[in-house]
């Protein structure tokens, strides 16, 4: 226990505390147990930010409270001691759709990201990745992993290509694929996406 806040307890989990990429902050009302506890999803620095900016509310709970503006950083140091502005993301949940390629040799993905409320997200970021399955989802585990954002829920689409590549390359029309298969999983936070990472659709292993 490190101190109060409305009616409740803050907590450190010291045993998530020692790593880096592991949030470690808890919040416990006064009469229950740190069995009890709820997960803030943060580590120090940045509940102590978000803290002040929602003026001591219990923020973590707010669906509503976003800090998504231009205007508001953190330092970055570099060891040149030069600071770059980095813009922090607090937001509801983030939607990640992996498309399958056309092809299973050699093709690309393509991953592409949205954040923001339930039906309220905006495209984030899209990319192609080509190294294969494990590949793709260390590169999206990478991107959720970033320290200036920060996902109470996130949720994963698994989608093949509406079309296939003609296996002879023979330069006909790509072939309709009939019963495209997909597949979504959500997540409550980064650490439960960490701990149970998606596996490829059913022949794309």
């Amino acid at each position: 226990m490190i101190g109060e806040i409305n009616e409740g307890y803050l907590l450190i989990n010291r045993e998530f505390a020692k790593t880096d990429d592991t949030p470690y902050m808890y919040w416990v009302l006064h009469e229950l147990s740190t069995k009890e506890a709820d997960p803030i999803g943060q580590n120090f620095g940045t509940f102590l930010e978000y803290s002040i900016i929602s003026q001591g509310e219990t923020f973590w709970e707010l669906k509503d409270f976003i800090i998504q503006t231009d205007d508001y950083f953190v330092e970055e140091t570099t060891e040149e001691k030069v600071s770059h502005p980095v813009t922090i993301w607090f937001v509801d949940a983030v939607r990640v759709e992996i498309e399958y390629p056309v092809s299973k040799n050699g093709s690309s993905f393509t991953i592409s990201m949205y954040v923001g409320k339930f039906e309220q997200e905006k495209l984030a970021l899209r990319y192609n990745e080509g190294r294969g399955f494990e590949k793709v989802i260390q590169s999206v585990r990478d991107h959720l992993s970033y320290e200036q954002y920060h996902f109470s829920s996130i949720q994963v689409f698994q989608t093949e290509h509406s079309f296939w590549a003609n296996e002879d390359s023979s330069g006909d029309p790509l072939v309709r694929n009939e019963k495209p298969q997909r597949e979504g999983h959500r997540y409550d936070g980064f650490r439960a996406f960490a701990d149970q990472l998606p596996r490829p659709l059913p022949g794309w292993e």
